[in-house]
């Protein structure tokens, strides 16, 4: 019986030290635990097995191992010759195929794909000594005839050479969405083979990423990279597994392996190593603020635990956390009113078209504004000159006034918009990402007296 789980990720603010001390503990207790952990189809292999003249062979011993955990699975082909094997993780492994009578039939190569893919082992048995074995050292390129979905697999090895892209939250996985044809849109939201904005379903390791809106959207719930085994994207005709959605992003978790392997990284952005502006009238302006920082770890391999398993080809884990630490400074610009409109001028005020924006004495005023106002002036009529006289300015106006900085932006066609440059300074941004996944595998003996 094979039991895998993906344990769960997440992104918040907490200490690094905490994120890796829970991450540990939980995944020590999930392994202690690990027989009541709900199984999940995942991908698998299948084929059909023939004699020299064609003829199907029943009863012949399948082996499934995984090259890089060692994992193990068993079958016999049907009365019909044919096999299938579920329940795998994505990866390389080898099939053995053994018959009585017949030489051991072998791939080495036999590649499982992620998002549910059946991959396809074929094999002809020649008679002869069992011991020999005839060796299949690359799997032919198959058709797939198991389901009828569209779709383009983005294998762990591109999304390791290919360029990163740091979008203002670090790395984000779905940018590799758009190298597969037909996906447009942003990292905003995504639209597949023609589906319309935030439509498209988010499946990790065979679980939905349900959001109540902006479906699709990813960068608040993106794993890390190396989180990620790989990923598939279905741009039609998929399974009515995926519901109502308009394409899929089918991502499965790296899973550890025999060997303990970890990794750590560090990407630095620093406004000290760049130039400044290439516009002469900005030369004398400093250089933006602009320091930048994405750094993080992967730990993965097996799970020891002494008197529950031997850890071998049983118990694997896999670690990945992230931090992305963003200090940026504010180029906004801002209106504030002139000097003249803080004195009650508005005579220069005006549409984009230029013409005049008149303002009206309110309908309820003070005794000491109707006394400020010419004769003949009152509720419902224009301000003389669309000037206020500083006599209808309220005690809170006036207490206030003062604080309003002036202008510092020349503006000459409209002084009064975006006159103002941003006193918000930096803009600092804060993403903790991470991630753990274990995979247990139980071998259940049961007797009969």
């Amino acid at each position: 019986m094979n039991l895998r789980t993906m344990v769960g990720f997440g992104r918040f603010g907490l200490p690094r030290a905490v994120i890796l001390g829970f991450a540990l503990l939980f995944l020590a207790g999930l392994m202690i635990h690990a027989p009541g952990v709900q199984a999940q189809a995942l991908s698998g292999i299948q084929g059909t097995v023939t004699d020299e003249s064609g003829a199907v062979i029943p009863d012949a011993k399948v082996t499934v191992r995984n090259n890089g955990t060692g994992i193990v699975t068993n079958t016999i082909t049907s009365s019909a010759g044919t096999y299938t094997v579920t329940d795998l993780i994505p990866g390389t492994y080898t099939v053995r195929i053994e018959k009585q009578g017949f030489r051991a039939w072998q791939s080495n190569e036999v590649i499982v794909e992620a998002g549910g893919k059946q991959a396809t082992a074929d094999a002809t048995l020649k008679a002869g000594v069992e011991t020999l074995v005839v060796e299949v050292t690359a799997s032919p390129i198959a058709l797939e005839t198991s389901q009828p979905d569209v779709g383009t697999v983005v294998e762990s090895k591109m999304v390791e050479e290919l360029p990163i892209i740091l979008g203002g939250r670090g790395r984000q996985i779905d940018n590799f969405l758009f190298l597969t044809p037909g996906v447009q849109g942003g990292s905003f939201e995504h639209r597949i083979n023609g589906g319309v904005s935030f439509q498209n379903e988010v499946v990790f390791n065979g679980v939905d990423a349900n959001q109540s809106e902006t479906q699709g959207f990813q960068s608040n719930i993106n794993p890390p990279y190396e989180m990620v085994s790989e990923f598939r994207v279905l741009t039609s005709n998929f399974s009515a597994q995926y519901g109502l959605a308009q394409g899929v992003a089918y991502y499965q978790f790296a899973s550890g392996g025999n060997s303990l392997h970890a990794d750590a990284f560090e990407i630095m952005r620093n406004d000290y190593f760049d130039a400044r502006p290439t516009d002469v009238a900005a030369q004398h302006n400093p250089v933006p603020v602009d320091k930048e920082h994405n750094y993080g770890f992967s730990v993965g391999g097996p799970v020891w635990i002494p008197k529950v398993y031997n850890g071998k080809n049983k118990t694997f884990f896999h670690v990945s956390a992230e931090w992305y630490r963003l200090n940026q400074g504010s180029s906004g610009t801002g209106t504030v009113p002139t000097a003249a409109m803080k004195q009650g001028d508005f005579s220069a005020l005006t549409d984009t078209s230029g013409n005049p924006i008149r303002i009206f004495v309110p309908a309820q005023i003070s005794a000491a504004c109707q006394s400020a106002l010419p004769v003949g002036v009152g509720p419902g009529m224009q301000f003389p000159g669309n000037k206020i006289p500083t006599g209808c300015f309220s005690a809170n106006a006036q207490s206030l006034i003062p604080l309003i900085p002036d202008p510092d932006v020349n503006n000459p066609i409209t002084p009064f918009q975006s006159n103002f440059e941003s006193q918000a300074g930096v803009l600092p941004t804060r993403q903790t990402s991470w991630a753990f996944r274990s995979t247990t595998i139980l071998r259940i003996r049961r007797s009969c007296t």
